[in-house]
């Protein structure tokens, strides 16, 4: 407050039954939270005061509000040991404490609200630059206008040194790790601090400690240095060398935390360390300081840390986790991928089922909706009744992108917002193939949205699983981009299962444009023969549009087209998930005889209440030629909405295979496990001495290698 720096809404919850309050709250609304109703909750629920933020949430950040750091303070404070034993002593010092931190909460609460009245947050801003003498003009340099500049590095560094009242500003600047040390190795530098038994200060030691802990868990971690020079005139001391670490992933500090040990220093994000080298130390050893304090220790003893808990709400952890941090998936991988990796976010989070629906929805129509958008480059839409000019969609740049998919979303007017998205024409793969590249992403990405279908960039990165997903109901099929020079190998190897179900369209490659495409020579004799061998390429029809003038007109014909042929259903599709039946058993457990009997009727999948029957698919085995599992992943994906029995063992080396599975074709597993009298541990002791532990009873056991032992084969 006193330098009127940025600061967020601090409450005080000074008793058991408002403590419990807060987390209530928190667990009643973290799905729904936003910035502008949970403060006016958390300000009606304390008991303690509220110290405003001078920098109000909703006007300076938005309403999405990230969470909620609850932090344990104890009233004891810098109570003397040797009061332990005496209750009346420690009370009274626990009342006073008590007392002095209400006051002093109720001080920076009032402060709070007098700066808010004086300096409210719509209020514009008075600051005027003061008019400088010649001498100290840093501060009424324009910032912006010297960023115009084409050599902007060297502006700024003249006029700050142009500044001869500010002796003690630093330069600072990146070194690589081989200028400091030829081995350039900082792990390796801690490992020989530790193994050398040298006489090293706590904190040294600690520190060394921290690096070599990092590398053994493979940890990523980056280690930058900068060389930090200080201005000749200064008083500041000679030149420092800094390393800055940096923790790359959240995952890194629970699997530190695992193996943490009694006295090791904490992980931090990031924190900076000065390092003494060989020669700059006074006492002429290679020594490391940290600015990062260590634990501090009372009579030999280290403080536990206060307790802090960061407790995040669902609507941030969408926005940063599900779709900023979701577009590298979305970009690699394409929105199967994307769906995949969302549906695990949400099953990480532990939401509840409402809030699973509600979201998997949203981000299904976003990942089709910037799937498309990462192959442009900057996008005119119109947006309440205005046109506004979208940059390249990015991890910078998202915010504006989801801004306007959202009115779009939940006023209605985003195809694949309902419960039930409306599926394209197609169900199959077209490959776009032009001269350029530029083309070929153009024609395609007209192709997909007159298709309402997904898109890719990499014909050569397209394998079976994802033909099998533009194959299945209700996904819109897939548009691929590509140039001659990509080859028609992928296609080929494709058409061998699925030729009838992909399309190829050669755009813009008339004799003539091929002819000036390239100067004479072995490069243009290579182009005009692998164009023939995409217009021979086997596949259901080959299309040639010459004239990408025409583009618009082609793809509309292409998709009526479609509409007419078989592959396009009569009927909407069932987009009904659907339903995985397999058997986590041993042979003779009773599988086959259970599908025996199995037919629509008893599972209730007849018609009934105008409902279309689900199909009952049961896969036997050993009747099977090939591949088990590949083959239940093509009929499963050709029909998402059926009832699938898997009439084969399925030990756990499979399980994760049928996860897969069933995720990529909208299905719900249900694995059949005997009667709970049969799930009991077995242990068999052979004469080796080895044991075999077995997760069914004897008698089950038993019965099984009976029925096994006494089949016909």
């Amino acid at each position: 407050q006193k330098y009127r720096l940025p600061h967020n809404d601090f409450w005080l919850f000074r008793t058991f039954e408002s403590c419990c309050t807060l987390f209530s709250l928190y667990d009643s609304s973290r799905e729904t939270a936003l910035a502008d109703g949970s403060i006016a909750t958390l300000s009606a629920s304390c008991d303690g005061g509220h110290i405003q933020s001078i920098y109000p949430h909703v006007a300076f950040q938005g309403n999405i509000l990230e969470g909620l750091v609850i932090r344990y303070v104890s009233y004891v404070g810098n109570a003397d040991a040797s009061m332990e034993g005496n209750t009346d002593a420690s009370m009274k010092d626990i009342e006073d404490n008590n007392s002095v931190l209400h006051q002093k909460t109720q001080e920076l609460a009032r402060m709070a609200v007098e700066i808010l009245t004086a300096v409210p947050p719509d209020r514009e801003s008075s600051f005027a630059i003061p008019q400088l003498s010649s001498t100290s003009d840093v501060l009424s340099t324009n910032i912006r206008s010297l960023s115009a500049s084409l050599s902007f590095d060297s502006a700024l560094r003249e006029t700050l040194q142009g500044d001869k009242d500010d002796i003690q500003r630093r330069g600072v600047s990146f070194i690589r790790e081989e200028d400091l040390w030829p081995a350039g190795d900082l792990v390796q530098m801690a490992h020989d601090m530790i193994s050398s038994k040298a006489s090293l200060d706590n904190e040294s030691l600690a520190i060394a400690s921290l690096i070599q802990r990092i590398d053994e868990l493979n940890i990523p971690v980056d280690y930058k240095l900068h060389r930090v020079n200080y201005a000749s005139n200064s008083n500041c001391g000679k030149p420092q060398t800094l390393c800055i670490i940096h923790i790359k992933h959240d995952y890194a500090f629970q699997k530190f935390a695992r193996q943490m040990k009694s006295g090791d220093m904490p992980l931090y994000r990031g924190f900076v360390l000065r390092l003494v080298l060989e020669g700059e130390g006074e006492d002429g050893t290679c020594n490391v300081r940290s600015t990062v304090k260590s634990t501090s220790t009372t009579n030999g003893k280290v403080e536990k840390e206060a307790l802090m808990l960061k407790m995040k709400f669902v609507k941030y952890m969408v926005r940063t986790f599900g779709i900023r941090n979701g577009l590298s998936v979305l970009e690699k991988s394409g929105s199967e991928a994307y769906d995949r990796y969302t549906t695990n976010l949400l099953k990480k989070w532990g939401v509840s089922q409402e809030a699973t629906a509600t979201w998997q929805r949203f981000f299904h129509c976003w990942g089709l909706h910037a799937g498309k958008m990462l192959s442009m480059q900057e996008t005119n839409v119109s947006d309440a009744n205005q046109t506004l000019a979208l940059p390249r969609l990015g991890t910078e740049t998202y915010l504006q992108h989801l801004s306007h998919f959202s009115n779009l979303y939940y006023s209605g007017m985003l195809e694949g917002a309902n419960e039930t998205t409306k599926a394209g024409v197609l169900r199959g793969l077209v490959v776009v193939v032009s001269l350029t590249r530029h083309d070929s992403l153009y024609a395609s990405d007209k192709v997909s949205t007159c298709l309402s279908s997904r898109r890719a960039d990499d014909i050569n990165s397209i394998a079976e699983n994802d033909m099998l997903s533009s194959m299945m109901q209700g996904t819109g099929g897939l548009v691929c981009s590509a140039v001659v020079e990509d080859g028609t190998k992928v296609v080929r190897g494709l058409n061998k299962k699925y030729g009838k179900n992909i399309y190829v369209i050669i755009v813009g490659c008339s004799d003539e444009a091929v002819e000036k495409s390239l100067k004479p020579g072995n490069e243009l004799k290579k182009r005009i023969g692998m164009l023939k061998g995409w217009r021979k390429v086997q596949c259901n029809s080959i299309f040639e549009w010459s004239d990408l003038s025409k583009l618009d007109e082609n793809a509309k014909s292409f998709a009526d087209t479609l509409k007419a042929s078989s592959l396009s259903s009569a009927s909407d599709p069932d987009m009904r998930p659907g339903l995985l039946v397999f058997f986590p058993g041993i042979p003779g457990c009773g599988k086959s005889s259970l599908c025996h009997d199995v037919d629509a009727n008893i599972l209730g999948s007849s018609p009934s209440g105008g409902l279309t029957p689900r199909p009952v698919h049961i896969c036997v085995g050993d009747k099977v030629e090939g591949k088990y599992w590949p083959l239940v992943r093509r009929e499963r994906m050709s029909v998402p909405s059926s009832i699938f029995f898997a009439d084969k063992n399925a030990p756990p080396t499979v399980w994760s295979t049928i996860a897969d599975i069933a995720a990529a074709s909208r299905a719900a597993v249900l694995p059949v496990f005997p009667d709970a009298s049969a799930l009991a541990t077995t242990s068999v002791g052979l004469e080796s001495g080895r044991q075999i532990d077995f997760p069914f009873s004897l008698l089950y056991l038993a019965v099984c290698m009976q029925r096994v032992l006494s089949r016909p084969d």
